[in-house]
């Protein structure tokens, strides 16, 4: 079962993909069965619209509905977030009612918007759901092979029991085995200040052509902004660093500012990077402090 998901079959029976629909799950007569099985055959999936993978585990169920025959299944990678936050103290996802090619419709979600929370949120809220925000996205990739790929304040809130509401995942990129290891590598490199290290592995990994002389030293002064939130327990982000951020690799009158334009982006980190940018500037309107390297 290559490039398949492993994931708790009790946990992905567990959620009820109906939950919300026709007022609430039990819409059916009586179920057939329900269960984990090896894809054999072309089926659909019922929440994405995609085809699930021969040799995979799937979830296929058969019910009676108004006096008719029903049949669905599950994909691998659905069976998984399924199975990664159903239940999640931290992380609600409401569940899929029904889903086509082009439409996904879930259940309703009540809860504060996150632009309430950065227009007028205490800093309790704010810590808060930084935290859970920064944690989500981070750990989506691990825990459920996808990585959800639009950040934007209105597609999160905060539920009434503290917990971080999902909305809309649309755009999603799937790594099924979780992000890049060569991420924590490089990560780990620049805060420890190997700067030709951090040279060569982004050389091997494409972000650096082997055409372009870039000064190691250079491109880790290049870097370091983007460091601060590691360098100690705590970080606050906000605007305020932001701009400077945003000062320090954009400003042709500094000495970095030509490193930028010597950097190359390979087309499989193009939604990490785009989830990169604008997580931080989330992080940085809600202006939360939190724990990053706890992350």
């Amino acid at each position: 079962m290559s490039g398949a998901r492993d994931f708790s079959a009790a946990s992905c029976l567990a959620c009820d993909p109906f939950a919300g629909d026709f007022g609430g799950g039990g819409h059916w007569d009586r179920i057939l069965s329900d269960k984990i099985v090896v894809c054999r055959k072309k089926r659909k999936c019922h929440i994405c619209a995609g085809f699930c993978k021969p040799r995979t585990r799937i979830r296929s169920r058969a019910e009676v509905f108004d006096g008719e025959m029903m049949r669905f299944a599950w994909c691998n990678d659905c069976c998984a977030a399924m199975a990664a936050y159903d239940g999640d103290p931290q992380v609600h996802i409401p569940h899929v009612v029904h889903g086509t090619e082009h439409v996904i419709v879930s259940e309703w979600l009540d809860g504060d918007p996150l632009s309430r929370v950065i227009a007028s949120g205490s800093k309790a809220e704010r810590d808060l759901a930084a935290g859970r925000y920064m944690d989500f996205l981070l750990s989506g990739p691990r825990r459920a092979g996808v990585l959800h790929a639009d950040p934007h304040p209105g597609n999160f809130r905060m539920t009434p029991q503290g917990r971080l509401g999902v909305m809309d995942f649309g755009a999603c990129n799937r790594l099924p085995d979780g992000l890049p290891p060569e991420m924590g590598d490089l990560v780990t490199l620049a805060v420890t200040g190997e700067a030709a290290k951090v040279l060569d592995r982004l050389r091997e990994i494409g972000f650096v052509r082997s055409t372009i002389d870039i000064d190691p030293d250079r491109l880790l002064e290049y870097l370091e902004p983007f460091l601060d939130p590691l360098a100690g327990p705590e970080f606050t982000f906000s605007r305020a660093w932001l701009r400077e951020v945003f000062a320090h690799i954009n400003d042709p009158r500094r000495p970095q500012w030509s490193i930028g334009l010597k950097l190359n982006l390979p087309p499989e980190y193009l939604l990490i990077h785009r989830v990169w940018l604008g997580g931080i500037g989330v992080l940085c309107q809600i202006g939360g402090t939190i724990a990053p390297r706890a992350a």
